[in-house]
């Protein structure tokens, strides 16, 4: 780290690169306690310097601690520092902390915002892309990393090239992604780093359906593994070998390491779609009932992709009422039925326009009945704006549960970081998914605004507003004039309005 002056007093480089070296070395050795006081001891010490802000977020990071990171930041942006290389850095820091933690819409609001330039960003911008299933995305910002000049040969851009290569097959390309593992493999010396790179090949040959060939490479990927190990990469060996041993008909071998894999990949502390994908997993084994297929499919925040793999799995009799199926969870006759994507619910017969946050939380409970709904997903998705006030928001969420057991007398129960919707409701609450446009613009050819407001119980000022943005969105139009104006809709389009 380059000499710098602190508020005007030079510090010995030496001084700060020593404290420096030694709290990297408890991050390597995983001593979370005193590495987080030894932190704060220094950021106390050298609350001015940029660098010394951003290395401490990512230390946070190694350590599974993004939002302690995530709270360094915000407390800077709270101080308005007008360094604009350092509110860019800032940000693509915090982009990657929210998605480390499964704020997935938070990280990849920030990333809009933001043209990824220099190689450590662009890595950011290629690890969010590729763990929310933006494999394309990914695959083009790896494309521009390859352009930059770089050393091959370290250990870090060796598994930078397994990333790339979980890229290439993302995206449907296992050719290009055998080979770049097996270039990793040959070209490394390191234990770990050659079972990682057999790993990824055997999951790529898995997922192309050679299963005897990814079963062997999968066993020989094991021996680089220590037999009491429980870090993510042996949870995803575990993972894949319980996959290729079910399907080489040792269901009970299959079950046993995916029950290994879930041990680790869902844990709270983890993004929640690690146990998520091994829950698909099982749906392609047959392990899940089409009920919970539907559920898991619907999970909120999931990638179109994950949805269309999940309801594939569906027993083949069912597959020409799949659509009938997804586009509802729970009976259509329920007390209190949420229309997500038109923005409507009905409640004892009464229609309203405009999700309350409180109906939102709900229905996305409802939606994951079977598996719970992840308190990080649920803050993103309620809040997927609140980007260095993300940590402040568990409040705010709590607040909104509250509700639900005063207006609704639906009590939310939370447990191991994720919430739980009471079986005892499923009946009373429902959720439609299906597409389309505002009730009213089915139901009706034209309407006049007092029609509109008795339609979905508004207020006239409120339905006046709503009139005025779909006018301006194009989805309807004025006709007539003075107190004859009705309102006719102008699309087909199967659009979600939530205002």
């Amino acid at each position: 780290m380059a000499v710098r002056r602190f508020s005007g007093m030079q510090t010995k480089p030496s001084v700060l690169e020593r404290k420096i070296s030694e709290i990297e070395e408890l991050v390597v050795q995983r001593k979370r306690s005193i590495a987080q006081r030894k932190i704060f001891e220094l950021l106390k010490k050298h609350k001015n310097d940029d660098d010394l802000i951003l290395l401490s977020a990512e230390w946070f990071r190694r350590l599974n601690l993004a939002e302690k990171g995530i709270r360094i930041l915000q407390n800077e942006a709270a101080r308005g520092r007008p360094k604009e290389s350092f509110v860019r850095a800032r940000s693509f820091k915090l982009s990657q902390l929210l998605n480390h933690i499964g704020a997935s819409h938070n990280a990849l609001r920030v990333l809009q915002s933001l043209a990824a330039e220099t190689e450590a960003e662009l890595q950011i911008q290629s690890e969010v892309y590729l763990t929310n299933g933006r494999y394309e995305d990914a695959l083009a910002t790896f494309q521009k990393l390859a352009t930059l000049p770089h050393n091959t040969h370290t250990y870090q851009s060796r598994l930078a090239q397994i990333t790339f290569a979980d890229c290439l097959a993302g995206a449907g390309q296992y050719k290009g992604a055998l080979q770049k593992v097996d270039e990793v493999y040959h070209s490394s010396s390191e234990s770990l780093l050659r079972g990682i790179a057999l790993q990824a090949k055997g999951e790529y040959l898995a997922r192309m359906g050679e299963i005897q060939t990814a079963h062997r490479v999968l066993l020989e990927a094991k021996k680089y593994f220590s037999k009491d190990e429980e870090t993510v990469d042996k949870a995803l060996l575990n993972k894949w070998l319980g996959f290729t041993f079910a399907k080489t008909g040792r269901e009970a071998k299959g079950r046993h390491h995916i029950a290994l894999a879930e041990q680790v990949l869902g844990r709270p502390s983890l993004r929640i779609e690690a146990w998520l994908e091994i829950l698909k997993l099982k749906a392609q084994l047959g392990w899940l009932s089409d009920n919970e297929k539907i559920s898991l499919a619907s999970y909120p925040g999931m990638s179109k992709r994950f949805e269309r793999e999940v309801l594939r799995t569906l027993d083949s009799k069912q597959t020409s009422r799949e659509k009938s199926h997804h586009e509802w969870i729970g009976r259509r006759k329920s007390r209190i039925l949420i229309f997500l994507n038109q923005g409507e619910y009905v409640i004892k017969g009464q229609r309203h326009f405009g999700l309350p946050l409180e109906l939102k939380l709900l229905a996305y409970a409802r939606m994951t009945s079977f598996w719970g709904l992840d308190l990080v997903r649920a803050k993103s998705l309620l809040w997927p704006d609140a980007n260095f006030e993300f940590d402040l928001l568990h409040n705010r969420l709590f607040q909104l549960m509250s509700r639900l057991k005063q207006l609704y007398g639906v009590t939310l129960r939370v447990q191991r970081s994720r919430l739980y919707f009471p079986r005892t409701f499923n009946s009373q609450v429902s959720i439609s998914l299906a597409a389309g446009c505002p009730s009213i613009l089915s139901d009706r050819p034209s309407f006049s605004r007092k029609e509109f407001c008795n339609f979905y119980h508004l207020a006239e000022s409120r339905g006046r507003a709503i009139l005025a943005d779909w006018c301006e969105k194009n989805l309807i139009r004025k006709v007539g004039a003075a107190r004859a104006i009705k309102y006719e809709r102008v699309t087909e389009r199967a659009v979600s309005i939530q205002l």
